[in-house]
């Protein structure tokens, strides 16, 4: 499922049609972490929240004031270091793989 919407995601942000990029996002992200936890044998849901985060942060490339949005959301304090990691990492990678700012830059 993540990967089609991935998929159809880009084909409409490459349009330039009206379409939201936040919730899907965080959709691919929560399914392909999930994925990843399940082929490990880890707690999904835990996963799920850090891909989320770390997908969104890939593309939109801010680091506090998400890592401070999905703490808050979900009211789980103890998710702050790791969402705080994975953002960090992906904003990283994105920064090295395209060499241009985020989406809202």
């Amino acid at each position: 499922a993540g990967l089609v919407q991935l998929i159809t995601l880009c084909i409409a942000f490459g349009m330039s049609v009206s379409a939201g990029i936040f919730i899907p996002l965080l959709f691919i992200g929560a399914c392909f972490g999930r994925a990843l936890a399940l082929l490990a044998g880890l707690d999904p849901r835990s996963y799920a929240i850090v891909g989320a985060a770390a997908c969104l942060g890939g593309v939109v490339r801010v680091l506090i004031s998400l890592t401070a949005v999905v703490t808050s959301t979900t009211s789980l304090s103890f998710f702050l270091t790791p969402v705080m990691v994975a953002t960090l990492c992906a904003q990283t990678i994105g920064n090295w793989a395209s060499g241009r700012p985020g989406i809202y830059d």
